[in-house]
This record gives C-alpha cells, structure tokens and sequence, in this order.
C-alpha cells in the first residue's frame, strides 16, 4: 500500500501520530492478521508486521532469501511463532532475510518494533510455562517437556532496530540456529527462557541491555558470538543495566549459586566469544550504567571459554556469591579467555566458599592441581592482534575481525581448552584460538551488516533482477544493486555482490547521457560496498552503472541534493 496519503492527511487535520509521518513511502504488503495456514512470502514483496502477528500451531511461515519484513512502529509490530508453529528463514551468505523498522532511514532508531519471539515446547524451570509480558506489547507463553523440540529454521538473518531482537522461550535443540545479526536492539539481542537451542555464528550490535540473556534454566550451547557495544549511547539505567553476557535464573536474588548444574538451575555454556565493550576504543568515561562484560547472577551456572572479553567496566562479575557452595566447579566456569583493558578483570569478591580454592584470585589464576580451579586465563597481554577497522567509522570502512596471530601479545602458546566436560559435546568445534574469529575467514561477509543507518529497503529505491550473467555477477539484496543514501548530498555507497573477483567499472551518468564519474574497484568474491563522491556535481537525477570487463551488469538511479 503507498502512505502517502497519511502525510496529506496529517498536514490537513493533525490528527495522525507524529511517528506515522516517518513511514516509509513506498508500496508494501501488510501482515496484519495471524498466520493459520502453511505461508510462503515473496523476496519482490516488501512486508510489514502490523500488531502481534501470530503463527499458529501447526503451520509454517517460509521466508525466501532477500526478503524484507518490516515491523509497524504505531502498533509496535512482533512475529510470533507459536508452541508447534515454525518459522523457516532460507537467507543465504549473500542474501540474508532482513527484519527492520518502518521508518524512512533518517527516522529509525532502536524500539521501533517488537522484535520476534519463538515458543516452543521444550523444558524451563517455572513448571515448564513461562510467560513473557514485561515490557512487551504481546503476552507470550512458552515451555513443555519436549527439549528436542524443532521451532524451524534461523539462519542467515539480520535483525534491526527491534525492542527484543529474538525471544526464544523453551526452545529445543531440533531448531537449527546459525549466522543470525541483531543491531540496535532496544532491550537484549537475544533472549534464552529455559530451553535446549544451540546456535553458531551469532552478532549482537549495540544492545542496550545484553547481548545474550540466558535465564530460568536454560541449557543452551554457543560458538562464535561476536558482540560489539561501541556506541556510548547503547545503554539502560534500569534492571541488571547494561552487560554482555547475563546468566541469570529467575531473577532470584537470595539465592546462591547451585552445587551441581542442572535443568533447575541453568547451565548455558559459551565458547569462542569476542565481547568489546564501550571501552575498548580507548575510552575511560563511559556512562556508569555500562557494567560487565559476563555477568553470572541469581543461582546461574554456566560456563565461557576460549574468549576475549575487552573494554568493560569489570570483565567477569560473579554477584550475590555470599553462600556456601559445594562444588563451583560444575557450575560456573571461565577457563582459557583473554580480558583486555577492562577497568578490572573480575571483582575482587570478599566471602568466599570453602572449596578448593583460597579466594577469587586463586580460581582464576591458580596453577595447583585442582578439579575447581580455572586455567589459562590471559590478563592484560600488551595487544589483541585485532584490526584497527573495529574502532573506525563502520560506514566508510569494513571492520574486519579476523586475527593476526602475528601480533605480540596474541598467545598462540595458550592452547584451545577442550578438557572441561562442558565443551566435551559434539557441537563444539576444536577451534585453537579465542574469539569469535580466526585468522583467515569472516563467517560473517556478505550476510552480516555493520552499516545500516542509510539503508533504504523501499522498491523504487532499488533495481530488481535476476543474476546478470555477465562474468557471474550477482546482485545482493533481491539480486539488486542498492544505493544509500539516495537521496543523497556528498557520498553514495553502491552496494552488490560478485562470484567472481576482478575490476568492477563504476560510472556517473547525467540525465542527458554524458558520463560525469568514473573509478575503478577491485572486487573481491562476495559482497562489495563502493563508495561514489557526488560533490561538485548539479542537483538533480543521475544513474549509476555498475560494470564488468564484459558489458554493463546493472544501474540505478540516484538523486542528488
């Protein structure tokens, strides 16, 4: 449906919502009713989520490659995939399915939507029913008996500007989970409520809660997870405030934590990690309610290894610890990581449980033969071996956060830990390095997005096509060469992808015909984002060609301001 006629309505009577006259205004489909039948949406189609939409037991909801959904900010639009629904995401490596906001780029900020919540029948700790109202716009109810229950398929998704990226409730390990992005969420990016779901390849953007809450036993397992929390802004001032990691448990202050890891109790346990905080780039003066990078809390277990924890307020919080406790060891742990300029590595506990260990320094730093002391733990080596990129401007260059295990101060000679019964399951890989990546492969190139803030998801403001080809060139995002901002007043970025690698030609042409710009790109496989300079050139209509040695593979138009 084309919105245009709610802004003229607007300047007529006054009567719509303010946020209404920052809608996108181009033509959508709207959801606006449950799902209660086997669906299948089109990647030609731009949809939006109006209200709390559910799918209903029984049926699946297929979502194709490069197909965008947007959530309706005046109703606060959520998908729920309800106990014995399915929701079946078929993104691919270079083109990812996208949910994001209604707004017009300039307008869309986190909390404009609900986010997507999943239900499922698998056990939780609160007699297997847990509802989810708080802070939300749809009540939603998940839990059963059934921990290998499948909830569908969540791969190759990007998530932005929602109030709760993914809400999984009582999720079995039968779902298949991996490569999911969440940016700019306005609460936690991902939410784990009991459940068995395991997942991999995992990216979290400026949460203003948590970049992962897992809670009221949840038993999940994870490998590479990257969180970024480099916006001074991405914050909360109330609750737990702002973490990286929460595992909690029912929001049970005067517990302790457990003796033994159990579904009551919660056992997440987290491999290959890369959490930075908001003081990783430098900064000593971040807002107070930034707190820790891990946090185990309210009777949790749990277990991270083999991470880099880095620019936080303190790295590892063990809190309400003032109990006896029989056995930390198989309840919490946090062997083989790196914290990096954090203002403190982990707290300075003053009650300490009658164990094996004397105190907080002897279990993460003794070297004795214990079964509960942790190993390996790396403070304050002189460098990371990470890119420079992490802490530029995203939208003018890639981060890359691959290693150079070159570097000094990167420890190859502190080993990959695979002795601790927690990574002992199958689904860990033995990767010999900490964090999130190695150093040879970005699993997230040509899916993930780090630069969202200009995008524009409108069909007009995009060419839709098929595979062009020319030299095996293939277009991202609905096989389209996408331009943002547009309009634009300075630079463009042309966004498309490319099998193969090679010189890519990129022309500026005016409206009657004459080429004004060119420059050259050398395109490596994959996703490519080119930046194109439109100062010094007249307001006004141009196109934009993208091409190869072999002819012309695609255009768009542009306007310039």
């Amino acid at each position: 449906m084309k919105k245009i006629y709610g802004l003229i309505i607007a300047s007529l009577i006054g009567t719509v919502p303010a946020m209404a006259q920052h809608e996108v205004e181009c033509d959508f489909t709207s959801i606006s009713s449950n799902i209660t039948s086997n669906t299948t949406l089109s990647a030609s189609t731009l949809y939006r989520l109006e209200g709390c939409i559910h799918v209903t037991s029984g049926n699946t909801l297929t979502i194709p490659a490069g197909t965008t959904i947007m959530g309706e900010k005046a109703s606060g639009g959520t998908l729920i995939i309800d106990r014995g629904a399915q929701l079946v995401s078929q993104g691919t490596a270079m083109n990812p399915v996208v949910f994001t906001s209604d707004q017009v780029p300039a307008w869309r900020a986190p909390n404009d939507w609900g986010g997507i919540a999943v239900l499922g029948y698998a056990k939780n700790n609160q007699s297997n029913s847990i509802t989810l109202s708080t802070n939300r716009d749809c009540s939603v109810t998940g839990g059963g008996t059934n921990n290998s229950d499948n909830s569908g398929v969540f791969k190759y998704m990007r998530i932005e500007y929602p109030r709760y990226g993914l809400s999984m409730n009582s999720i079995g390990n039968g779902t298949e989970f991996h490569h999911v992005e969440v940016l700019n969420a306005a609460e936690n990016s991902l939410e784990l409520y009991g459940g068995t779901v395991n997942f991999k390849y995992f990216i979290s953007v400026n949460a203003k809660r948590s970049d992962i809450l897992a809670t009221h036993g949840n038993l999940s397992k994870g490998q590479y997870i990257l969180g970024l929390r480099l916006d001074p802004l991405a914050y909360v001032s109330t609750g737990d405030l702002s973490n990286g990691i929460v595992f909690a448990n029912n929001n049970d202050a005067g517990s302790n934590y457990a003796s033994s890891a159990g579904a009551d109790d919660g056992h997440t346990v987290l491999s290959n990690v890369s959490l930075f905080g908001p003081g990783y780039c430098g900064s000593t003066s971040y807002n107070s309610n930034f707190k820790y990078g891990v946090l185990f809390y309210h009777n949790a277990g749990g277990g991270v290894y083999n991470s880099i924890i880095t620019g936080w307020r303190e790295g590892l919080r063990l809190e309400d610890f003032a109990k006896d406790n029989a056995d930390i060891n198989y309840t919490v742990n946090a062997s083989e990581n790196t914290y990096y300029n954090n203002l403190q590595d982990y707290n300075p506990l003053t009650v300490w449980p009658a164990n094996c260990a004397t105190d907080i320094d002897d279990w993460m730093l003794g070297t004795s033969p214990s079964s509960c002391r942790q190993r390996n733990n790396q403070f304050s080596p002189t460098e990371l071996g990470l890119s420079s990129t992490i802490c530029g401007d995203f939208c003018t260059t890639s981060p890359s956060f691959v290693l150079n295990t070159s570097a000094s101060g990167y420890d190859l000679a502190i080993p990959h830990y695979n002795l601790a019964a927690d990574l002992s399951n199958v689904f860990f890989d033995a990767a010999s390095y900490r964090g999130a990546f190695d150093n040879a492969t970005d699993w997230g190139a040509g899916w993930a997005n780090y630069c969202i803030e200009d995008i524009s998801y409108c069909p007009e403001e995009r060419r839709v096509g098929g595979t062009t080809g020319i030299k095996g060139m293939n277009m991202a995002d609905n096989n389209g060469l996408i331009l943002s901002p547009n309009p634009v007043h300075g630079i463009t970025y042309a966004e498309f992808a490319t099998e193969q690698a090679g010189q890519v030609t990129v022309t500026v042409v005016n409206s009657v015909g004459q080429v004004v710009r060119t420059l050259s790109h050398n395109a490596t496989k994959g996703k490519q984002r080119v930046a194109v300079s439109t100062d010094g050139l007249s307001s006004g209509m141009y196109i934009i060609n993208v091409d190869l040695s072999a002819g012309k593979a695609a255009h768009a138009r542009v306007i310039v301001k």
